[in-house]
């Protein structure tokens, strides 16, 4: 996700070196290029990265079920009033 909503992370050698490599390759090297520019040195780092995420998306689903209820009631309601 990272790589495709934050290339900025990955600096101009790391997109050099990517070049003629295979698609696993490019993978790691963009990667590394955003596990260094965020400063995450160890897989403790990686892991808490990972369970941010994570928790951000379940807070996200949430939040859209709740407006998603929220909104069939609306239309429950104003199905009745007619």
């Amino acid at each position: 996700m990272l790589i495709e909503e934050a290339p900025y992370l990955i600096d101009d050698k790391a997109f050099e070196k990517c070049e003629g490599k295979s698609l696993k390759e490019q993978f790691a090297i963009q990667i590394d290029g955003v596990r260094k520019a965020l400063g995450i040195d160890s897989m403790e780092d990686v892991e808490m990265l990972v369970d941010v995420f994570y928790g951000f998306e379940e807070k996200l689903r949430a939040e859209e079920a709740k407006i998603d209820k929220e909104e069939l009631e609306r239309i429950a309601e104003a199905g009745e009033e007619e």
